[in-house]
């Protein structure tokens, strides 16, 4: 009796999701800018090195790390070349986003932590339909992507892109 309960719960529960996105046309998905150029790169900062004893000073002056007595903060630089990739040309939407709710391939983003009323409600007010989803954690990130057939870039291709075109 349990089973054919539990059965009948989840028919509904997928019936009510596939009901959800009924009449709603699927919003665009981003268009992919393509990034053939610029792939080698150095990677990381050059100087990321604090002096311990500018440290205790208060003088926050950065070094290079050659002298030994220094302390560093991130990992050296490196020189790293790129495959070729795609990146999506602006952020998903709250639209988006939303539609992917909808259909239950993506959970709702949560404002909890937001310092307003207005931020934490950002994702359902329509105002912002068009405006970047935020409140969204890495596996919410990963599970849109999943659902538009696309993927997250690494860290590498998007500090590649932060940088803008070499070409500048």
């Amino acid at each position: 009796m349990r089973r054919i309960s539990f059965l009948v719960a989840l028919v509904a529960v997928l019936f009510a999701q596939s009901r959800c996105a009924t009449g709603i046309e699927p919003p665009r998905t981003t268009a992919l800018v393509e990034v053939t150029e610029g792939l080698v790169f150095t990677f990381g900062q050059e100087k990321i090195c604090w002096n311990q004893e500018d440290l205790v000073g208060g003088e926050y002056d950065p070094g290079d790390c050659k002298s030994g007595d220094e302390i560093p903060f991130i990992p050296p630089t490196t020189q790293v070349q790129l495959a070729p990739f795609a990146i999506e040309q602006h952020e998903v939407s709250n639209l988006q986003y939303e539609y992917c709710v909808s259909l239950g391939a993506c959970t709702i983003p949560s404002g909890f932590n937001a310092p307003g009323i207005r931020q934490q409600d950002y994702y359902e007010i329509e105002e912002f339909d068009h405006y970047p989803v935020m409140f969204v954690n890495r596996g919410q990130a990963e599970d849109y992507c999943a659902f538009v057939g696309r993927r997250l870039p690494t860290e590498l291709e998007w500090d590649r892109v932060a940088r803008g075109n070499p070409d500048q």
